[in-house]
């Protein structure tokens, strides 16, 4: 059946109908006319679509990146299944002291991410011993969520819309106090 047909890709796509098989076993005044093509559209196939919403980020006094919020959205029509593979999320900053990106896996339930699912994950990188991303000095860095990679192991229906920046206003690095010597005042 018609139904039960399976195309490679979406679109128009000629479908033939023929009788008499196999080989014009009826024999018949006209042996041409036993053929017959239509069209048919073909529609895609419903693909997961992983977005981050939202992402906050924890920032040590030495302005290390410790830790971070993020809900990651499935926007798509299928589920983004992780039976084969493990979705990452990646942290970047091109003003990152050193390694300028950290890779986390994410530890996604067994059904994946449902079409329409957000779900809220909570990091603490030295719990992931994951290293942390060391923001330099003072003043605004841009720090980058990108989902699904660094595998690209999703098959999305857009592979385009996967990273969420996050900027953040960070203050002088608070030094420990020095110790003092000599004799204590009176």
């Amino acid at each position: 059946s018609l139904a039960d047909m399976v195309f490679a890709s979406a679109g128009s796509k000629i479908v033939y109908v023929q009788v008499d098989l196999p080989s014009n076993a009826v024999n018949e005044s006209n042996e041409t006319n036993n053929q017959l093509g239509m069209y048919v559209t073909v529609g895609a196939i419903p693909k997961p679509d992983l977005v981050i919403t939202y992402a906050s980020a924890n920032v040590s006094s030495a302005n290390n990146l410790t830790g971070f919020t993020a809900k990651v959205k499935n926007i798509g029509q299928a589920t983004a299944n992780e039976a084969s593979h493990t979705i990452w999320l990646r942290l970047y900053s091109p003003q990152a002291v050193g390694n300028k990106y950290v890779d986390i896996p994410l530890g996604l339930q067994e059904k994946g991410i449902l079409a329409g699912e957000e779900l809220t994950y909570t990091v603490n990188l030295a719990k992931q011993k994951a290293s942390e991303l060391a923001l330099g000095g003072a003043g605004v860095k841009q720090v980058y969520f990108q989902i699904d990679t660094p595998k690209n192991a999703v098959n999305e229906s857009n592979e385009t819309n996967n990273q969420f920046g996050l900027s953040l206003n960070l203050p002088a690095a608070v030094s420990a106090p020095k110790a003092s010597t000599g004799a204590a005042n009176p």
